[in-house]
């Protein structure tokens, strides 16, 4: 069952995971770490989809051995059912995922850079629109009295 879950929760984790990065972002004070903190969440992603390719294949596999029942390596006679017949379909229509190494890059790129870009950008016009600073009034200075 956890097989057949894992390329699901990889991608869960590769549309999530710039928010957890935001979140824990927000929370350190150094500024000096935002920047560097996005690449590698970037490169994390693609990390992830990579990830998800390797999974899905290797569950597209099992499901595949599930109806070899004469373990010859062919599905044929009687294992051809039309469940077979789905699990073959699957597994030779995978041009997306043969590609998602080299799409990868550019679609993680853009959704994370999207993503960070709301976050960052709401939260910079939510303190602009909403969060006053308040400003001390600079003190009078009173010309000094000469007594004399």
């Amino acid at each position: 069952m956890l097989p057949m879950l894992l390329p699901m929760l990889l991608i869960f984790v590769w549309y999530t995971l710039p928010i957890f990065a935001y979140v824990g972002v927000r929370c350190c004070t150094e500024r000096a770490i935002r920047m560097p903190a996005i690449l590698w969440t970037m490169v994390c992603g693609y990390v992830l989809v990579i990830a998800f390719v390797v999974a899905a294949d290797a569950t597209d596999r099992s499901t595949m051995k599930a109806f070899d029942l004469n373990r010859n390596g062919r599905i044929d006679g009687v294992e051809r059912t039309s469940a077979a017949d789905r699990a073959i379909l699957n597994q030779g229509n995978d041009t997306g995922r043969t590609f998602a190494p080299i799409t990868g890059i550019p679609l993680t790129a853009i959704w994370y850079t999207v993503l960070y870009g709301l976050l960052f950008g709401g939260d910079w016009t939510f303190r602009k629109l909403f969060v006053r600073t308040h400003i001390q009034p600079t003190p009078m200075v009173e010309p000094e009295h000469r007594s004399g």
